[in-house]
């Protein structure tokens, strides 16, 4: 049976897969166009880099087709306003989670982080 309601987000260079920096945007146009990837995911740990990295994805995955590019990690309360402004989303955990992980995500640490991100 056919899953027609199914995302597939395609991992390209994050905090869990590492390529070289230089192949992503490439891989990130591969994913989408050979994979049918709903998004791209994309992420490095300086705001600078991921910036640029998201950018020049942007570039390369709108040509044949176009898909989100989200930042896959090193999301913070101090850069999350700048990665979006590059970027379509982000997949965030650790900025969630209270007192390192010790407490979980509580729901005021969610709303937190929301009141800084662009709308």
């Amino acid at each position: 049976m056919p899953a027609d309601n199914l995302a597939i987000f395609a991992d390209v260079l994050s905090m869990h897969n590492r390529v070289a920096v230089q192949d992503a945007p490439e891989l990130a146009s591969e994913a989408v166009f050979f994979g049918d990837a709903s998004a791209v995911v994309l992420a490095l740990p300086a705001v600078e880099d991921a910036t640029a990295l998201a950018t020049a994805a942007r570039a390369r995955v709108e040509v044949p087709v176009e898909a989100p590019i989200l930042i896959g990690g090193y999301a913070t309360h101090a850069n999350i306003a700048q990665l979006l402004k590059h970027a379509d989303g982000a997949i965030v955990g650790g900025a969630f989670e209270a007192r390192a992980r010790v407490a979980g995500v509580t729901a005021q640490s969610v709303r937190e982080f929301m009141q800084l991100v662009p709308r």
